[in-house]
Order: C-alpha cells, then structure tokens, then sequence
C-alpha cells in the first residue's frame, strides 16, 4: 500500500511538473548516499513516504528525518515533505520538524511542494477518500499496483497501521478494472490488488442494490482484456473462509497467481483472542489447506514474543509452521506500538513485554522454516511451465510461475539484452532447488 502510495505522489507530481523522479529506499539514503547538490538545485524535492507497521522501520525513518533536518541547518536538503503512516498516526510529529507534512491523503502533496516552495510549512494530514484513480507514475512499468480498498474493519490490540489508514473504505469495481483495463494497455504484465485487507472488500458499500465483495470484483476482473498475471494481497482467514469455495474456483482462473497471504499471527487460540484476531487456529488452517489443493503457494504473517505469550502458545505456533509448511513466512517479534491496545495493557502493566524472549524465539522459528522452505522448493525440481518475467536483481532474471514462486535465471552479459526480456513469458525448467530455485530458459513467446 505504501509503494502505491509513492506511485500516485509520483504520477501526481509528474503530471503537474514534468517532473524527473528518482527512487530511494531509506537504507541507500541514510548515510546520504545520494547528490544533496542536485535536489538543492531548482525545485526539487525529497518526499518520504513513511511506514510504521514496526517499531525498527519507524526508527529508521525518525533518525534519516533528524540528520536531514541537521544538515538543513548547514545548507542540506532544503524542500523535504514527509508522508505517509507516521504523520497518519501520530499527526504530533509534524510539530517535532520543519518540514512539511502530509499523512495518506496524496492528492494534498503538490500544495505542500508549491507552498513548501515559498518558504511555508504546510500541513494536512487527513484520510485520502479515493486513490484508484490516481494517475501514477509506475518505478517498474510491467508492475502496477491497484489499491482497491483502504483501512480495515478490524481493531487488532498489536496494530498501528489502523491509526494512520483508520476504517475500511473500498472503491468501486468499475473504476479499479477500468484503471486495470489502462494499466494492461500501457504494458503492464503484473497487478498487484492491494488493501489492509483484501477479503474484507465491499463490506462498506453493500445496499440493497449494490452486493460488493472480493469474489465479485475478482470475477470482474478475469474479465479484463489482454494477458497479464493479477496477484492478490493479504486476505485474513475470517473473510477468506467466508468465500473459501468461491475464491477456489476464481484463483484457478489463468488471470490469477495461484498464491494467497494469510497472515495467522500465532498458533494459540488464546493469543488470537489478546491480538483480537477475528479466527480460530483451525479456520487459518481450513483456508490454506484448500488453498492447497490447487497448487496455491501460501504465505503467512506470525508475530513472536506477544506479551502473553507463553512457552506452550510459541510451541503452537512451531507445530502450527511444521503442519502448513507455507511457502513464505513474515516472522516479526513483537514491538510496542503507541497507541495500540497492547501498549496500554503493557504500560498499566496487566501484560509484560520481553525482548529477550521475542529475539529468542524469532530465531528459533526461522532455523525451522528455513528447512522448510528447501522442503517445499525441492518439490518443483524439474517443473517445466510458463513463467513471466518481472524483475532484474544484478543481472539476474527474476520470474514468476503459476504459483508466484521467485525463479532466479542467469542473464546475458549483454544487460540489455536481459532488459528486452522484462514483461515477456515464457517457457522455463528449474533445475536447481536449494534456499532458491534457479531455472532455465525453454522458449520465448
């Protein structure tokens, strides 16, 4: 969500200025690695999109955002807005800098640069109401990534993201295939659908006359012209099961990657309840095991160290990894989010936190998914099939399969060469299948 949120400011800023845009990630701008002279020349920008999902990232953010703000003070960076999840959710921040400031609402950055321009410090921190329309300005053109909601209808006691992107608010399904429909015209191969929560979609706009949900819209899409491959974003196992037969059915269609992420967070039922998970353990496991029925790669999210999390729950979680084996797991040890329900039990001291106790098991379960992970690769040695290709890593081909499965292939020496390849399928054999799956070239289409 973030990532589409950089490509509306970008499209924003393009379509208005002519603008060149360049992207960073703020581990390659943290020691300034980047032409300090070149964005001080003219009216060029810095914009840092902010996330804050955990604690270490929002760190990152506030230590990058003071040095910037030190060497503002020696003739650094002069035009510096911040967006994003931060001044969302803690909308106080904007007073701790000088720099201009928006939270999630897009639309709102070309008056803080024109305003920034003439010296001012602008902030507007609000909820954007619409962003499928968004002209953007895509870093990757094969890729295009189609919010089609925003927010959640959950209250998770871990969660900060419901600060800054607040109550669920989904668009309609005629302006996000319409604005797949462009994308595909202009090249595009890959769509990412994104949200908090994609299985939640509609909820907020179901009426007599109108009946939306996430099986609709996906049918909707397969409908969409031309080839391309649509990837789904994180689903809860609560919705998920909910549609579980419809969703089957819709994921066999060749529009869709055969992969789905649902995030389960812990493997006790007792944990489930603290998190105000809206699913049992068992639901988690009744989504990925018909999932797996039709080949589908399953990803999920699990949080260690809860804070009343004991030795038998982490044992749960163990178990429940070694019985799913997903394809990928988001391990996260548990932080403290401001504002979150868990942050006031802890602060009133009815849970305790251990950051010993996260560190310990985080480590302990990735050792085991680890094995798992060469387990569940060792089983596509040999697959032959159509796979598309969708990025460059030092000039290594990166391709995706049926199943989103990453297959890394040796490029040209000629890099040019390689780069005529992005966005093409083709045919590919994996022939090696270790920590990563390398493949072959069979045939170009």
């Amino acid at each position: 969500m973030n990532k589409a949120d950089s490509e509306c400011i970008a499209g924003i800023i393009n379509e208005k200025f002519n603008a060149e845009i360049e992207e960073y990630f703020v581990d390659d701008v943290k020691n300034f690695d980047i032409d300090e002279e070149k964005i001080n020349s003219g009216n060029n920008f810095l914009i840092i999109n902010t996330c804050i999902v955990k604690q270490p990232t929002e760190n990152k953010i506030l230590d990058l955002m003071r040095k910037i703000e030190q060497r503002q003070e020696n003739g650094g960076i002069k035009n510096v807005v911040i967006c994003g999840c931060l001044p969302a959710a803690y909308p106080e921040v904007s007073a701790r800098f000088k720099f201009s400031f928006i939270g999630t609402n897009v639309s709102d950055i070309n008056k803080a640069i024109e305003e920034t321009i003439e010296g001012k410090k602008f902030v507007q921190i609000e909820k954007q109401k619409n962003k499928v329309s968004i002209p953007k300005f895509s870093f990757n053109k094969f890729i295009s990534i189609i919010p089609i909601s925003e927010g959640c209808i959950s209250n998770c006691s871990y969660c900060s993201t419901k600060l800054a992107r607040k109550n669920l608010t989904s668009y309609m399904e005629e302006e996000i295939t319409q604005t797949i429909k462009k994308a595909v015209q202009c090249g595009a191969k890959e769509i990412y659908l994104t949200g908090q929560d994609t299985g939640c979609y509609g909820i907020d706009i179901q009426c007599k006359d109108i009946q939306c949900n996430i099986v609709g819209l996906l049918e909707k899409i397969s409908e969409v012209p031309g080839k391309f491959k649509a990837r789904v974003g994180m689903m809860n196992p609560d919705f998920a099961l909910k549609f579980l037969d419809d969703l089957i059915e819709i994921f066999k269609n060749e529009k869709f990657y055969r992969f789905i992420h649902i995030p389960v967070q812990s493997g006790s039922n007792k944990i489930l309840a603290d998190m105000k998970r809206n699913y049992l353990v068992e639901d988690f496991i009744e989504v990925a095991e018909k999932f797996k029925t039709i080949k589908a790669s399953i990803s999920t999210d699990i949080i260690v160290g809860f804070p009343t999390e004991t030795d038998d729950d982490f044992k749960h979680s163990i178990e429940l990894i070694k019985k799913i084996k997903p394809d990928l797991l988001n391990l996260s040890k548990f932080y403290i989010r401001k504002g979150t329900i868990a942050e006031k039990n802890i602060r009133t001291k009815r849970w305790k936190h251990d950051t010993k106790i996260a560190k310990e098991r985080s480590l302990l379960i990735s050792k085991i998914f680890r094995e798992i992970s060469i387990e569940n690769n060792q089983k596509w040695l040999n697959w032959e099939g159509e796979i598309l290709i969708d990025e460059i890593e030092n000039n290594i081909l990166i391709g995706r399969n049926f199943a989103y499965k990453k297959i890394h292939i040796r490029g040209n020496s000629n890099k040019e060469d390689n780069k005529d390849l992005l966005g093409k399928f083709m045919n590919c054999k994996i022939i090696k299948a270790r920590k990563i799956l390398e493949g072959e070239i069979l045939e170009k289409f």
